[in-house]
């Protein structure tokens, strides 16, 4: 998967895991939102790491990285979802 298209879907998955995380903040317990925290920590993280690579190109040894954070985000809003 190239930068680009792992970009173009992660950023949809990122902002439908923003919204989720912003319906659910108001309504759950405390140990959910210490999740909701991580997953916000996560994302950032993977921004971060994105715009690196969207700036300077991606390593070699990176597929892997590419591919585990897309199923993460896959994961995280499939959790989210109702």
């Amino acid at each position: 998967m190239t930068t680009s298209k792992l970009a173009d879907k992660y950023v949809v998955k990122r902002n439908k895991i923003r919204n989720q995380c912003t319906l659910l903040r108001g309504q759950v317990e405390d140990g959910v939102v210490l999740y909701l925290d991580k997953v916000e920590e996560t994302i950032r993280a993977c921004d971060n790491l994105l715009l690196t690579w969207k700036t300077h190109g991606s390593p070699l040894g990176d597929p892997k990285v590419k591919e585990t954070m897309y199923r993460m985000n896959s994961k995280t809003i499939d959790d989210l979802e109702p």
